[in-house]
């Protein structure tokens, strides 16, 4: 009982956030983070940092849409003239009209200045001609003898938010199929490895799934953040006996 106590809070803790972001869809940066426990179960920690404007006040009495036949969400907001509150509509996963059709909207509303509406060309959208180095490791080996093989290294340079794994897999394995190559092996830390250097430091290898095939890197990496973009991978070749 407490712990479904404990998640119905986080889910509403989640909701607030939600809702606040939907107000102000600027995302500064986000991050996600995969791990793995012993039994393999998988574990995903997703962190979004955005601004929340200081004249937005969310009523936090209100029922939310979630639980209620309302369809919509209160917002009252200090820097117009009036006390009037602003109704904006919630997004219902069968509705088909937009909430910028909403009935409610007053478009005859004016704001104190033309701040938010020179918010919106504020967004600053990720490089997307951005190149960084990746190391990658293929270690090639006879089918049930993965301690005598061969080990080879790859510097490449490529754009993360366009390149995907299939694409690294056929530039460096061309004769091979990327989906039977990753579905024998494709691991990457988020780090700079050099296994001249760290072959007897732990390493965070990650598995890549074949659903994460068509991926570019960034989705992949869990960060759009290129300052502190560190990625190495290594491919398993196995040629059978």
């Amino acid at each position: 009982m407490d712990e479904k106590i404990e998640q119905t809070k986080k889910i509403k803790c989640l909701e607030k956030a939600l809702t606040l972001l939907k107000y102000n869809k600027e995302i500064i940066n986000y991050s996600c983070n995969r791990s793995f426990s012993k039994d393999y179960r998988e574990s995903i920690n997703l962190s979004i940092e955005f601004e929340i404007p200081d004249n937005l006040v969310v009523d936090s009495d209100t029922p939310s849409s979630f639980y209620s036949d309302s369809s919509y969400t209160t917002i009252s907001n200090t820097s117009r003239k009036d006390n009037s509150k602003v109704y904006a509509s919630t997004e219902t996963p069968f509705s088909e009209t937009s909430s910028l059709l909403s009935e409610s909207c007053d478009k005859n509303d004016t704001f104190d200045s033309n701040e938010n509406y020179q918010a919106l060309n504020t967004i600053i959208l990720p490089n997307k001609s951005t190149f960084i180095e990746v190391k990658v490791y293929v270690r090639t080996y006879v089918q049930g003898k993965e301690d005598n093989g061969i080990l080879e290294k790859y510097d490449l340079e490529l754009n993360p938010f366009k390149t995907t794994p299939k694409e690294i897999i056929k530039t460096i394995l061309p004769n091979k199929d990327p989906l039977k190559v990753i579905k024998d092996g494709v691991y990457f830390t988020r780090d700079d490895f050099d296994a001249s250097k760290n072959y007897t430091k732990n390493q965070n290898w990650i598995i890549c799934y074949p659903y994460e095939l068509d991926m570019p890197l960034v989705t992949i990496y869990g960060s759009t953040i290129i300052n502190d973009f560190k990625l190495s991978f290594v491919i398993d070749n196995i040629n059978k006996k």
